[in-house]
């Protein structure tokens, strides 16, 4: 008969039947879909998840605000052709955009990461490439920037996920296309390569990206953090 869990602590969860299971990690495999019915409102506030604005206190409001007024003009500096966007459908749901770092990470909760949560085009090499930082951060192998870069760093890709995909990129993690810059960015911050192309400049730019760029990266990443096997 299966069971629900109904209670969890740092080293275990416990079930509805009263059984206690000994847990260092719980992988939570919510569907496709990156909704998370069982969190609140107010804990998906605190998680940074998408939630309505109206949860947010004023001070928030503007802070978020001002970020992505200053991320929207970077975004149009470095990228012109996004400020001017074709005729699209407004998405305007009344909630906040989603504030994870990396599209993974809460600002402020250290104890939950969200993988699936972003939308991008290569789901396998996106996978792998969450996992292995998602590793690192768990690890302690790496760590979040100061917490107002970080801010910086979130409200710039929400402010370039609304401007380049102006009717799905409200919520600010559609990265549909730009797979390879975020699964690069992710093992840059872990300080992997073995997934760069080799041999002449141009393979990194000519070269098909695939899934199987990522085979020699648990090795790598073993070897870079001294993990024995």
């Amino acid at each position: 008969m299966r069971t629900e869990v109904v209670a969890m602590d740092q080293h275990s969860i416990t079930l509805d039947d009263g059984t206690e299971i000994p847990a260092d990690i719980v992988l939570c495999g919510t569907g496709w879909k990156p909704t998370y019915p069982f969190f609140s409102s107010g804990q998906a506030h605190a998680l940074g998840l998408a939630h309505p604005s109206e949860n947010d206190t004023a001070e928030e409001r503007q802070s978020w605000t001002d970020l992505l007024k200053a991320a929207d003009e970077r975004v149009v500096t470095e990228f012109p052709l996004l400020e001017y966007p074709p005729p699209h459908r407004k998405s305007d749901s009344g909630t906040s955009t989603s504030q994870l770092y990396n599209c993974i990470a809460p600002l402020n909760d250290s104890s939950i990461a969200f993988l699936g949560h972003a939308h991008l085009a290569n789901s396998f090499r996106t996978a792998e490439a969450q996992a292995i930082w998602t590793t690192a951060y768990f690890d302690g192998s790496l760590s979040l920037p100061p917490e107002e870069q970080a801010k910086k760093g979130v409200a710039y890709m929400n402010a370039f996920s609304r401007r380049r995909y102006p009717t799905r990129g409200a919520r600010g993690d559609y990265l549909f296309f730009e797979t390879v810059w975020y699964t690069d960015r992710l093992m840059e911050e872990v300080g992997l390569k073995s997934h760069r192309r080799r041999g002449w400049w141009w393979n990194e730019w000519l070269e098909p990206c695939l899934a199987s760029d990522y085979k020699d990266m648990v090795a790598e990443y073993r070897q870079k953090y001294s993990i024995l096997k």
